[in-house]
């Protein structure tokens, strides 16, 4: 969230050893970004720590950044965020999702 500082970037494993790829984690802390200065707003003052646990997704047709727009749901539902507008659009020519952030 705003004014955060970096830190190294470890990749989560879950207790089956499987690990999300960097892209993945970059792709999920996209859709936190996306949200943050909306839960800064709802709740101001307090410092906010979201830790993700399990990702699950069907591994036929999946592409990592549907993972930005599942975690920003999550955030939106989680904090009564006002939906911010994620289109969704199948490029049948290259065979995947576009998303309009």
């Amino acid at each position: 969230m705003a004014g955060h500082h970096a830190r190294p970037r470890a990749t989560p494993a879950d207790r089956s050893s499987l690990r999300l790829t960097a892209d993945e984690a970059d792709w999920l802390r996209h859709g936190l970004e996306l949200a943050a200065r909306d839960i800064e707003a709802r709740i101001p003052g307090k410092q906010i720590v979201v830790t993700v646990h399990l990702v699950l997704f069907p591994e036929a047709d999946f592409q990592a950044e549907g993972l930005a727009a599942a975690l920003l749901a999550w955030a939106e539902e989680e904090f009564g965020l006002f939906a911010r507008p994620v289109s969704v659009s199948f490029d049948g020519e290259r065979n995947r999702f576009a998303f309009t952030w």
